[in-house]
């Protein structure tokens, strides 16, 4: 019997001069992995978004390299993992709200606006992560606000106008 592959699977894929990249909604068990996203050099307000993952539970997004977009949002989604992505000169190179269980290690976040902001989601990990020279308006490495159990561990938060911010 063969295995049935998840039609929404996009990988290894180049994405050059596009307004949104890669977008996925109610795809459950979805794979994004190996796909270079370029935005167009046009003011961040206008841009679209690199990756955007919405109502998708058990995905994983992996080893993508996503530059000049708005932001890469993850929202709505529970038990997804972000792993070995770059997200450089975004608006944001993480957004997540309203997602459980998420795991997000080993990205690089850099010369965004904010490297990576969590908000109104539970139990996140957020480990081995570097966050670089990100210095929009806040210009937080990383930002919390309203997380309910957070393990943010071995991460490199460096050159930022703020390091961490946090409110709950």
């Amino acid at each position: 019997r063969r295995a049935v592959q998840n039609p929404h699977t996009p990988s290894s894929n180049r994405l050059d001069h596009v307004l949104f990249g890669i977008y996925l909604k109610q795809a459950p068990d979805s794979q994004i992995v190996g796909n270079q996203v370029r935005g167009y050099d046009l003011p961040l307000p206008v841009r679209g978004d690199g990756i955007r993952l919405w109502y998708s539970d058990r995905c994983v997004v992996a080893d993508n390299d996503v530059r000049s977009s708005r932001d890469n949002i993850i929202w709505f989604s529970k038990n997804d993992v972000i792993a070995q992505n770059h997200f450089t000169r975004d608006r944001y190179g993480l957004h997540l709200m309203y997602d459980d269980g998420l795991t997000i290690t080993n990205n690089w976040l850099a010369e965004n606006f904010v490297g990576a902001f969590l908000m109104h989601s539970w139990h996140v990990t957020f480990e081995r992560n570097v966050c670089l020279n990100n210095r929009g308006i806040s210009g937080y490495g990383l930002g919390v606000k309203n997380i309910d159990v957070l393990r943010a561990a071995d991460n490199r938060i460096l050159d930022n106008t703020v390091g961490i911010w946090m409110n709950s």
